[in-house]
């Protein structure tokens, strides 16, 4: 009995061993990536592109994008283009938040027409930044055909959360908060809300807000 007391015991002690050397992995991971993305933003903003999109709706399984805009780190505009959807017809909630109808889009090509132009310029990048594009813009992306490989993602939203502090009891989290209420407390000024390109300029203002005052914590790895 005293045999198999000990052996539980020592079984926990390893276990606890093998959490906490995971723990270290995972946190030295996360320090290397933001020395990475700091490196980057001092040295080379041209390695850096942020992204935004407007979509005919929230699902990325059945909505699909109607504009997509890429700037570089240095806000050069990269791409921006209006896309006309293969399949979805109106969509009118969502013309009522950004304005792009379907006569907007009606003679514009289809997003297959880019996926070149766009890998391209993915696959220069070293890291990606925007605002609530981790499982969404970059959902509608992959739906696409475009998925970006081990690139650095930070999403500006993710990191934005916790500093407004906006508690949500039922989720016990925080609760997201509109990049238009990003852009306020960075003080961004004249910012357009729901126009992709103008999205991810205020986007990348955001992210070096936040970095200058080493705010960025989460980093992902598409």
């Amino acid at each position: 009995m005293e045999f198999l007391i000990l052996a539980c015991f020592i079984a926990l002690i390893l276990f606890g061993i093998r959490f906490l050397i995971k723990a270290i992995k995972r946190e030295k991971h996360r320090f290397s990536l933001r020395d990475q993305m700091s490196d980057l933003v001092m040295n080379d903003k041209s390695q850096i592109i942020c992204l935004d999109s407007e979509t005919t709706g929230l699902n990325p399984k059945n909505d699909e994008l109607l504009q997509l805009s890429i700037i570089d780190g240095n806000g050069n505009v990269l791409f921006n283009e209006y896309i006309k959807p293969s399949h979805r017809k109106s969509w009118r909630k969502a013309e009522e938040i950004h304005g792009i109808s379907p006569e907007i889009v009606k003679d514009k090509l289809s997003i297959t027409n880019y996926k070149a132009e766009i890998n391209r310029i993915i696959e220069g990048s070293s890291l990606i930044v925007g605002y609530n594009h981790y499982k969404f813009d970059l959902m509608f992306l992959r739906k696409a055909g475009i998925i970006p490989y081990s690139k650095r993602v930070v999403d500006v939203m993710e990191n934005f959360s916790p500093i407004y502090g906006d508690r949500n009891p039922k989720y016990k989290d925080y609760t997201h908060k509109s990049l238009g209420v990003c852009a306020k407390y960075y003080k961004y000024p004249y910012y357009k809300a729901h126009d992709s390109l103008e999205d991810a300029k205020a986007t990348l203002y955001c992210f070096y807000k936040m970095e200058k005052r080493k705010q960025i914590k989460i980093i992902h790895v598409a």
